[in-house]
């Protein structure tokens, strides 16, 4: 892990033979810059999220868009 330094099994990561053989030249779509176990992904998630959060001062996202709310937004979002 990039993050914490922990030695993790590829396949107790989930990461399959494929997914690894990109990771290690440096071609995965995801893993090429770093690699984060479970634990270190979930603070990283929530650290992105709190900063969200501060950004949002109009607390626009406080609340899931409903139809209600924004009719056929759900539809625009999708493409």
């Amino acid at each position: 892990c990039d993050g914490c330094s922990l030695w993790v099994h590829a396949g107790c990561a989930g990461v399959d033979e494929e997914e690894y053989d990109l990771t290690s030249s440096g071609d995965h779509p995801i893993y090429s810059k770093e690699f984060l176990c479970r634990v270190c992904c979930r603070q990283r998630c929530l650290d992105i999220i709190f900063k969200l959060q501060q950004e949002d001062k109009q607390f626009l996202f406080a609340e899931p868009v409903t139809d209600k709310v924004a009719p056929n937004y759900l539809d625009v979002v999708k493409q």
